[in-house]
């Protein structure tokens, strides 16, 4: 985004949130990963928010892959899922993965815990990933 001048010789700029709560070191990436899963096998990663803070998560993005060589033309078939105590979020799923944008942040209060899973949904073994992103305030 460019400097603008705001006639007094110093240069101001305009950011918007996400823009701002990366600059400030705010970024939060949640990241669940496993190895050589079996069908129905998940990989799952809680966090909490810290006090005082609010997280706002804005998109999240799996891969799946299989494990066996021979496998590997087969479909990978993959399922999330984005949950607090409170609120179950998302659901999301693909072949080789996926990639979500959330037009409106899911909001997650101080003190919430924020999970996410992967599941394997394919009939072998696979490697999973997934991550959720966003940002705090």
């Amino acid at each position: 985004m460019p400097d603008v001048p705001d006639g007094m010789g110093a240069i101001a700029g305009i950011y918007d949130a996400a823009f701002w709560a990366s600059k400030e070191g705010n970024a939060i990436v949640i990241k669940a990963s496993a190895t050589n899963k079996a069908s129905g096998g998940y990989a799952s990663k809680s966090y909490t928010v810290p006090a005082g803070k609010t997280l706002y998560l804005t998109h999240a993005s799996a891969m799946i892959n299989a494990y066996n060589a021979a496998d590997r033309d087969l479909n990978q078939i993959c399922a999330s899922e984005i949950y607090t105590s409170a609120v179950e979020w998302s659901w999301a799923g693909g072949n080789g993965g996926f990639f979500v944008s959330f037009p409106t942040p899911f909001v997650i209060p101080a003190a919430q815990t924020v999970t996410i899973y992967i599941y394997n949904f394919s009939n072998h073994y696979c490697n999973i990933n997934m991550i959720a992103c966003g940002y705090l305030i």
